[in-house]
């Protein structure tokens, strides 16, 4: 499987101890771009609240934060989502 094609993302179950660390920043992405697609845009403040849910956590710990606004700008950067009026939208 090549990772940058992969458009998949792996949901933590509850039992699960996967930190928010071993996720990758592409898994995060294809979160977000999932998640944009359903909404069509998200307020910037509450993309990582969203994109956490989706991806099984349901605490927003200053990791979890910090890690998937790590993945918010590199999908920005990217190119991949677009920041318009303090919303999100895919790309």
């Amino acid at each position: 499987m090549n990772p940058e094609s992969w458009q998949g993302y792996r949901v933590v179950s509850a039992n699960s101890d996967r930190s928010i660390t071993e996720v990758s920043h592409h898994e995060i992405i294809n979160c977000g771009r999932r998640v944009l697609a359903q909404a069509f845009s998200v307020a910037e403040k509450d993309l990582p609240r969203e994109i956490a849910r989706e991806l099984g956590y349901n605490r927003l710990t200053a990791p979890v934060v910090e890690r998937i606004g790590e993945a918010i700008d590199i999908a920005a950067q990217d190119g991949l989502i677009v920041l318009e009026e303090e919303r999100f939208r895919g790309a």
